[in-house]
């Protein structure tokens, strides 16, 4: 996805679905993890960015969200 496109749902799922968490929005609610993983890193940054603007998120629960992320893709790709 573009990121519009993909700023636009993250905003969706955190005023509808109460989405918190950047792990619970690339896992569960688009599904990134498991059908488009190679699209997550170059959208990460303003993800994160833009998720902890809206929730109040200060640096240090930034970075945990983004390491969260980067961890299982990670782990998706070692699985394979």
């Amino acid at each position: 996805p573009n990121l519009e496109l993909a700023l636009s749902e993250l905003k969706y799922c955190i005023e509808n679905e109460s989405v918190n968490h950047l792990d619970d929005f690339i896992v569960q609610r688009t599904g990134w993890l498991y059908f488009n993983i190679e699209s997550i890193a170059p959208l990460l940054n303003d993800l994160t960015k833009e998720m902890g603007a809206i929730l109040n998120w200060d640096e240090e629960q930034t970075n945990r969200e983004k390491e969260l992320v980067r961890n299982r893709i990670q782990l998706a790709k070692e699985l394979g």
